[in-house]
């Protein structure tokens, strides 16, 4: 048995040398069309591709905008009187708050609530002290162990840490200040009251957080290095800030902290192994930042300018 293959039409227009017409959407299509569709096939490729190349290259690390802020504290126990707003400007010397010392009558509400937790931690600490002694005579049986024994005395000793802490808050509260006159505190520099913790009208003890005052005069770029990216941590190191927004600012590195902390958790990458601890370092925009980026806190991303060896 004999195979034979006809022979291949030279053209697509032609069969058996009889000429065949074809409507025009048939016809070959021109050269370039195929270039531009593997233009357009391969174009996110590509675009991954380099973005990969950029990002080995250049390496980026975490980073947040940083601005000096004054924290504001109740120099004494007393009572808020007047206390500024959130979000308002205030200038050198203007009245930020104003305390009014108990002068002999603390406030009876809070009396109230820290006698009657003295009187439930002492009563915890009995019950706690009775468990203890009976455990140990179990103990001395061979009916407990020195596990149970020593649990049960974890208790008491940490009741009786708190029972001591409620007395001591119960000695402050009560401390009479005869001679105690109101207290006004003002705006030690042009500040914005960023944050407000106290309302008018409540108690506050010595220390406690009053305001947060932003005064704008220094900003800093805070970032968080991991140990691979130690190389980085030189002052004088280029850099180039890059916001979430597309803006980019040349920078340097001005200050290398000697001890290394915890990554906020907000600018973890979900993605990445994140170290336990990073080395951080203060970096310097070479220009001014728009007003819309001096935000305290605003995430952005450091990429660093690598040193190749003929620099």
């Amino acid at each position: 048995m004999k195979i034979q293959f006809d022979t291949p039409p030279i053209s697509a227009e032609a069969s058996n040398g009889v000429s065949v017409k074809y409507s025009a959407a048939r016809h070959r299509a021109p050269r370039w069309r195929w270039y531009l569709l593997l233009s357009v096939v391969l174009a996110l490729p590509l675009f991954l591709l380099l973005r990969v190349v950029w990002g080995v290259m250049l390496e980026s690390t975490p980073a947040l905008v940083m601005q000096e802020q004054l924290v504001l504290r109740a120099p004494i126990a007393a009572q808020v009187q007047m206390i500024v707003e959130e979000n308002i400007l205030v200038q050198d010397g203007d009245a930020l708050a104003r305390l009014e010392p108990y002068g002999g009558n603390p406030p009876p509400a809070e009396t109230q609530v820290l006698q009657s937790a003295l009187s439930l931690a002492k009563e915890r600490l009995q019950i706690l002290r009775q468990q203890l002694r009976r455990q140990q005579t179990l103990q001395r049986q061979g009916a407990a162990t020195l596990q149970e024994v020593e649990a049960i005395r974890l208790q008491w000793l940490q009741a009786q840490e708190q029972a001591s802490v409620i007395q001591r808050d119960l000695l402050v509260n009560t401390a009479r200040q005869p001679d105690a006159t109101a207290v006004e505190l003002l705006s030690p520099a042009p500040a914005n009251v960023t944050r407000r913790f106290m309302q008018q009208g409540e108690w506050v003890q010595a220390g406690d957080e009053l305001l947060v005052l932003q005064t704008g005069k220094d900003t800093w770029i805070q970032a968080f290095l991991a140990p691979e990216q130690i190389k980085f941590a030189t002052p004088g190191q280029k850099a180039t800030l890059v916001f979430m927004n597309g803006y980019h600012a040349p920078a340097i590195v001005e200050k290398v902290l000697q001890e290394t902390q915890r990554m906020p958790s907000e600018r973890a990458e979900s993605l990445r192994a994140q170290p336990p601890s990073a080395l951080v370092v203060h970096l310097k925009s070479l220009q001014p930042l728009p007003t819309e980026l001096n935000v305290h806190r605003l995430p952005l991303n450091v990429r660093f300018t690598p040193r190749w060896p003929w620099d």
